[in-house]
């Protein structure tokens, strides 16, 4: 059993690889998980504007520091229309990445171009497919 999230009810989930929709986060995970589909595309309901579409993900970033791997864990919302991206959560694997990170601006600002141009590909990926 999964914990109800903060969206749920909130929203209306679609996987675009079979069309099936959702109205729980823990349905769409428990499906994105076992079915291995990756793009999900929502319809928010907590925005002022309805219908506001955005794309939800789990990403993952891996930097060396030092001689030794270290992980950035990311959850967001990344909305196409305005390319805003809403950060859910975030975790670091240990503590020097998490002042290599938060303790530069412009890092920071490195890790958000980053993430924007991996929604962007993304996206036009979507589009020629």
């Amino acid at each position: 059993m999964y914990p109800v999230h903060p969206d749920d009810l909130k929203t209306i989930w679609e996987c675009h690889d079979c069309g099936r929709k959702f109205f729980y986060y823990s349905d769409i995970a428990y499906h994105v998980r076992e079915l291995r589909h990756s793009k999900v595309v929502s319809r928010d309901y907590s925005r002022k504007i309805r219908d506001a579409v955005f794309v939800r993900r789990n990403i993952s970033l891996s930097f060396k520091i030092e001689g030794s791997r270290s992980t950035l864990d990311v959850e967001c919302k990344y909305y196409p229309s305005t390319e805003a991206i809403v950060y859910a959560s975030v975790s670091y694997s240990d503590k020097k990445l998490q002042r290599m990170i938060e303790g530069k601006p412009e890092m920071m600002g490195k890790v958000d171009r980053y993430l924007r141009e991996l929604f962007r590909g993304q996206a036009l990926k979507g589009k020629s497919s």
